[in-house]
């Protein structure tokens, strides 16, 4: 069993790990809405837009940009559960940072 003074230690180590995800979960979910934000202004000058440079627009979101930041919320997700199984294999329980839901 984990003493207290490790268990205490161990949560912190824990929360160590976890804090640089809550912050790129929020970096994320800004990019989220920054691009949800550029795609309707694009709707919203399409006429005034040369086709070309709205094409290459658009095209930059749906198929870079919104990828990345799946694979990165994919990522911090995974990452996340490791923690938690970990923290749970060793006794120290819910050690989860709160993170913003979408």
């Amino acid at each position: 069993m984990i003493r207290h003074d490790d268990n205490a230690e161990l949560n912190e180590v824990l929360h160590d790990l976890r804090a640089p995800l809550v912050n790129v979960d929020g970096f994320a979910g800004e990019l989220d809405r920054a691009v949800a934000e550029l795609s309707d202004l694009i709707g919203q000058f399409d006429t005034g837009l040369p086709v070309e440079f709205r094409d290459r627009l658009a095209s930059l979101i749906e198929q870079d940009v919104r990828p990345c930041l799946g694979f990165l919320r994919s990522a911090v997700d995974k990452l996340d559960k490791q923690i938690e199984r970990f923290a749970l294999g060793v006794g120290v329980g819910d050690t989860r940072a709160s993170r913003r839901e979408d």
